[in-house]
């Protein structure tokens, strides 16, 4: 297809090449803003130079695999494209070749990649998450410019990254780069705003100017590898701990007799603690490494030591800046880091926590945010708590430390009828110091209570301040209570019956049981059948109910139990005596 065969060509909405056409020439369907589908076929192996760049309606490019060559600007500002299927053939990515393109959501590059030319991929500012394919060696200037990635892997195999290659990237927060390139060129991150985390190659041994200026790093390692640091190139950063693996590998580090420093300026709040003590300016609460070095400019501010500065007490009012400086690098001044950063003003409480009234340490906190417990001295067999009121921190606070004794067990062995349903949170009983039930027991192992025996469970169970108690406790399972013997029985007639003379009932343990009741009519003067209704209660509260029969014979009278006589006339069981006299007929 020839050159600028439909350039311009505002009429055009689809395109649809025919099989066999092998290229796609310069400028072919440049500028047609209203073309919104192209199919290319299988047979297309190149395309030209500015072929479908500034293509605004664009919304899809599959591009076949057959395709080997792209030019320059081949689809620049094809502003709504969302969806990119690059050719697994091709070796480079050539300038400007996708640049612009704003609504691409995923961009995928295929392994047969090596170099991605300047500005290749720049302003994909919908683009979140991007891969870089193992085979790229070189990344040109500003090749993902102003996307908003977030996380970057940069592979091992890149030697070579151009000047503002990723700057811009307001959304990128971290990048992996384990080693490969020698030189971080200018600008390469500058104002991605919220980088904080990088880890340095030890392969690179120059670090241009600006590479990371206007960052967010806060923490940052100089591998033993970097000889040459450029001008500006950590300035408005918010670096608090920077070091050098080496510093005696360190040759150049920015221009200090120009005034241009490589570290510079750091955009850093410092916070002014109010107490009622004075105020201060701590550094070493700020996390700054070595910051008993830090040096402030001014007579407003006087050296505690160990980074902390106090206000003198001279100023009428509170300062809103302070310069602070120290030398990364000790003795080096071209390592010198810095600025003159606001005062945040922070009204602060002192707390002194105590034990046994000891001191154990002097605080200070924020109002309004949470502050650190010392630890409490240890003392067996007790929890120690600190005693304060959580709904009224305010004001300076002593804080004293009470203990509790751990939790105790008092029920620690229960016995269940059999089939009975087990409990545990309240038939074993535990206590805290206080008196009070604890609820919070953990208990592990298994009571079948369907089957009588012993069974032993471990618990761990904890109080209310975190007091921790451990052990094991029981359940006995018991069998139902057993009549000895048989449940019918003779006896001759006129016979002074006692019931729990012949029916004798025993618990697990073989113990008889004399909480039995019967309830029934037996006229033992009278002939025939007589059957009772008894209840058994043993000592844990087990019941048995059932029945039991008695046959009055004929026979003389024998007193078969003339040592109990108080079941004769039993209030359940009627005894049908009304004629003493009674004989036979």
């Amino acid at each position: 297809m020839t050159r600028n065969a439909f350039s311009n060509n505002q009429y055009l909405k689809s395109v649809k090449i025919m099989d066999g056409i092998p290229a796609i020439g310069n400028y072919a369907f440049d500028n047609c803003q209203n073309l919104e589908s192209v199919v290319i076929p299988n047979s297309v192996t190149e395309i030209g130079e500015y072929t479908f760049r500034d293509n605004i309606s664009l919304k899809e490019l599959n591009l076949p695999d057959s395709i080997e060559k792209i030019g320059k600007y081949a689809f620049a500002n094809c502003t709504s494209v969302q969806k990119l299927h690059i050719p697994n053939k091709l070796k480079e990515i050539p300038e400007y070749a996708f640049n612009g393109l704003t609504s691409c959501l995923e961009l995928e590059i295929p392994s047969s990649v090596e170099t991605i030319s300047n500005w290749g991929f720049q302003g994909w500012n919908s683009l979140k998450n991007l891969n870089i394919p193992e085979s790229v060696k070189f990344i040109g200037d500003k090749a993902f410019s102003r996307c908003n990635i977030q996380t970057l892997v940069i592979p091992d195999n890149v030697t070579s990254i151009g000047k503002q290659a990723f700057n811009y990237c307001k959304s990128l927060e971290t990048v992996v780069w384990s080693k490969g390139a020698t030189t971080i060129d200018a600008q390469t991150f500058y104002e991605c705003n919220k980088l904080r985390e990088i880890t340095i190659p030890n392969t690179v041994t120059v670090i241009q100017s600006a590479a990371f200026s206007y960052t967010a790093l806060q923490k940052l390692i100089i591998p033993s590898s970097v000889q040459v640091i450029g001008n500006s190139t950590f300035t408005n950063c918010q670096l608090i701990d920077v070091t050098f693996e080496n510093p005696n590998n360190l040759i150049t580090c920015g221009t200090p007799a120009s005034k241009y420093w490589a570290f510079g300026n750091q955009n850093i709040g410092i916070a002014l603690y109010c107490t009622s003590d004075g105020e201060y300016v701590d550094f070493a609460t700020q996390g700054f490494k070595e910051a008993e070095r830090i040096q402030v400019e001014g007579d407003d501010f006087e050296n505690l030591g160990h980074g902390l500065w106090k206000v003198k007490s001279t100023m009428r009012s509170f300062p809103s800046k302070i310069k602070y400086s120290y030398n990364i690098i000790e003795d080096n001044p071209a390592t010198v880091i810095g600025g003159e950063v606001d005062l945040i003003v922070k009204k602060t409480h002192k707390i002194t926590f105590m034990c046994d009234g000891n001191i154990l340490e002097t605080k200070y906190y924020v109002e309004g945010e949470d502050f650190v417990f010392p630890n409490i001295p240890v003392r067996d067999g007790y929890t120690g708590i600190w005693n304060y009121d959580e709904s009224d921190i305010t004001g300076d606070k002593i804080i004293e430390v009470i203990y509790k004794a751990l939790p105790v067990v008092e029920v620690d062995s229960i016995v269940i009828p059999q089939n009975d349903q087990l409990n545990w949170k309240d038939q074993f009983i535990f206590k805290d110091a206080d008196g009070n039930k604890i609820d919070n027991v953990i208990f592990k192992g298994k009571v079948d209570t369907r089957k009588a025996g012993i069974y032993h469970l471990t618990y761990q169970v904890t109080d209310q301040w975190g007091g921790q108690m451990s052990g094991q406790c029981q359940v006995r399972v018991c069998s139902l209570p057993t009549l000895v013997g048989s449940d019918n029985v003779e006896i001759p007639i006129d016979t002074l019956f006692n019931p729990k003379g012949y029916f004798v009932f025993e618990d697990e343990d073989g113990n008889k049981i004399n909480n039995v009741t019967f309830i029934g009519t037996l006229n033992s003067h009278q002939e025939g059948i007589y059957v009772l209704e008894y209840e058994v209660i043993d000592q844990w509260n087990q019941k048995l109910n059932g029945k039991c029969q008695v046959r009055v014979l004929r026979s003389p009278i024998i007193n078969l139990d003339p040592d109990n006589n108080d079941s004769l006339n039993n209030d359940h069981v009627k005894d049908d005596l009304s004629d003493n006299n009674h004989k036979d007929n």
